[in-house]
């Protein structure tokens, strides 16, 4: 699976690299291999492909033949190999806090084009790992999860799992919660929330599943209830913010909604999703030139936004 590796991310770290998995695997291998014009044609998916200006991360296990002959590992590439050093990567991009470059941006957009269904795939993954104890193989895939979805609700949720092994986020009534809401069950899964809360009022993760689950629903008002008990008992990150600012502003509170993601962007000034969701509140009070100034920042840090990209594409 996918840990942070053993050095901080950047555009200048594009050098082979050693990492050490958490689960207690063997080492692996990240490599980087200019991309052959051939494999350029075949890569494409879902409107992407491969650009050859921009090396390709290829996991190979540590210290194999492989690795000592790479036109031997040029012929036989997989795009597998390719998404798992890709994934490799974009985990050490997050970890040094630099998600939003475009290095990083281009490999995450590049495993999503070719591995749609990851969000679900390694969320089953993670949910099998905690229940089976295996709560290093869980950080391994909570951190590739984090650095392709960074800032979204199924990963916190995921990540309130791991916040202490043996704590209560770990019992069953709140893990078959996580799986049944995520999975689109969301009446079922808020049965198993209420049960855990019942044992655990203080939980501000229980809380915030509980909101989340409610918001998919479009019930705006009791999720906003939700996120707020959930900043009381400690949540009071910008996730929850965000998520927060969404209940107010489809309930008609703008100025609720504000407050909440400015506070959020003095915290997390390039947080895309903030920007974009105060974007929209300011289309929500007829503040058009103002929207449009926040998606062009939104713009800037990700040019793949598809929020900011619709904006101006209908304009």
């Amino acid at each position: 699976m996918y840990g942070a590796g053993s050095r901080g991310g950047g555009k200048d770290d594009q050098h082979d690299f050693t990492v050490r998995r958490n689960d207690g695997g063997p080492e692996v291998r990240v490599v980087f291999l200019p991309v052959p014009e051939r494999l350029a044609l075949k890569c494409a998916a879902n409107g992407f492909s491969l650009n050859s200006a921009i090396p390709i991360p290829v996991e190979l296990p540590s210290n194999s033949e492989t690795e000592t002959n790479l036109a031997a590992a040029l012929g036989n590439l997989t795009i597998e190999m390719i998404v798992a050093g890709m994934i490799r990567v974009v985990c050490r991009y997050a970890a040094a806090d630099r998600a939003g470059d475009r290095v990083s941006r281009y490999y995450r957009d590049f495993v999503l084009a070719f591995k749609p269904d990851i969000l679900a795939e390694f969320t089953t993954a993670t949910v099998t790992h905690i229940q089976n104890g295996a709560y290093n193989r869980a950080r391994e895939a909570i951190a590739a999860l984090d650095g392709l979805f960074p800032g979204s609700p199924e990963v916190t949720a995921l990540k309130s799992m791991l916040a202490g092994e043996a704590d209560a986020c770990s019992e069953p009534d709140y893990i078959e919660a996580y799986r049944l809401i995520s999975g689109g069950s969301e009446e079922a899964g808020m049965e198993k929330l209420r049960k855990f809360l019942e044992h655990n009022p203080d939980s501000w993760n229980g809380w915030f599943m509980l909101g989340w689950a409610l918001r998919r629903l479009k019930r705006w008002k009791d999720a906003a209830a939700c996120f707020h008990k959930s900043m009381e008992a400690g949540g009071d990150g910008p996730d929850t913010s965000n998520e927060l600012a969404i209940c107010l502003m489809e309930s008609g509170d703008y100025t609720g909604a504000r407050r909440l993601l400015e506070s959020a962007l003095s915290v997390d000034s390039e947080n895309t999703k903030l920007i974009s969701n105060l974007a929209i509140l300011e289309l929500k009070t007829s503040r058009d030139a103002e929207a449009e100034t926040l998606f062009r920042k939104v713009l800037d840090i990700d040019p793949n936004d598809p929020i900011a990209n619709r904006f101006f594409s209908v304009r």
